[in-house]
């Protein structure tokens, strides 16, 4: 609280309400509202005003072990946090205490890993970290959801308030299930699982549009081969025609540490970090461009 002399009556007024006066004055409170960000600048950039609410299917894509899943979720609590709307996470692969422990490590700011290995061994400086941490996280308006099977009406069918969410994260896209009642669910074909990505993808298309929420899908893609000398993805290694045409944006992932095992220093932290490419190849509401981030070992989060 904070007390203010005016006409020599004491007036208590909330600091919580001056401060927004004063976002007011300086016109700030229209940037609050509508600027939803990943969390990377440069990301937010090229998609000219952040993650604004509006039709975008986003294809998120790397081979495995490029750390889809903790980009993905970094993007998913960096929304959380800069829009105060709702954030839904449908993973597939994780489970909802997993999915929270990496949100926790990313919050904590001491190492992860050992909060993982050692969590009956705690300082007490470590427990207030974690503690506070937690605080912060429970506040944040994020629903995470972990069954095996689901669908893309399971998706909508679980979004309490579309008007008040501000980014769905599908973890990750070929884990996902066809409706039992399409075609594709009742042909045994070798083709059957392609047939039931084209529809997986082109619904989620529709989805976006008819819901005006962006979708981020995980995408594994296949691994590289030998013989390629640029180990960096491209468009052609989605390997569907519908991931190249369905989505709005893709970005694809590459870390040269998982590919060529060489360290670097990153970012002035005095940790084992590893560079990090960002290689947004489609953009229907923005600009194509490569983005140079910093994966950070110890924390578990890019930066």
């Amino acid at each position: 609280m904070l007390i203010c002399m005016q006409g020599g009556i004491n007036m208590v007024e909330s600091i919580n309400q001056i401060c927004k006066n004063l976002a007011e004055e300086l016109n700030l409170t229209s940037m609050e509202h509508n600027k939803i960000s990943t969390g990377f600048v440069n990301l937010d950039n090229l998609f000219g005003e952040g993650l604004n609410n509006k039709p975008n299917l986003i294809c998120l894509a790397a081979c495995p072990a490029m750390g889809k899943t903790t980009m993905a979720l970094d993007i998913a609590l960096n929304t959380a946090m800069s829009s105060g709307k709702d954030v839904y996470i449908f993973s597939l692969e994780l489970s909802k205490e997993q999915a929270v422990d990496m949100l926790l490590i990313k919050m904590c700011g001491f190492n992860g890993r050992y909060i993982l290995r050692n969590k009956g061994e705690l300082t007490d400086v470590m427990k207030y970290k974690i503690s506070s941490a937690l605080k912060t996280l429970s506040e944040l308006n994020i629903f995470i959801y972990d069954e095996c099977y689901l669908t893309v009406n399971d998706i909508k069918s679980k979004i309490k308030e579309i008007d008040k969410t501000a980014l769905i994260v599908i973890d990750y896209l070929q884990l996902m299930s066809v409706e039992k009642d399409t075609d594709a669910s009742q042909v045994l074909h070798q083709n059957q699982r392609t047939i039931e990505m084209e529809i997986l993808i082109k619904d989620l298309a529709a989805l976006t549009k008819e819901i005006n929420i962006p979708i981020a899908a995980v995408t594994q893609i296949r691994r590289f081969t030998a013989d390629r000398k640029d180990r960096r993805p491209l468009m052609s290694d989605l390997g569907l025609e519908a991931l190249e045409r369905e989505p709005d944006t893709i970005i694809m992932l590459y870390r040269d540490y998982k590919v060529r095992g060489s360290w670097t220093r990153g970012f002035g932290h005095d940790v084992l970090s590893d560079d990090t490419e960002l290689f947004v190849h489609k953009n229907r509401y923005g600009n194509l461009g490569t983005i140079k981030i910093n994966f950070n070992q110890q924390f578990l989060k890019f930066e």
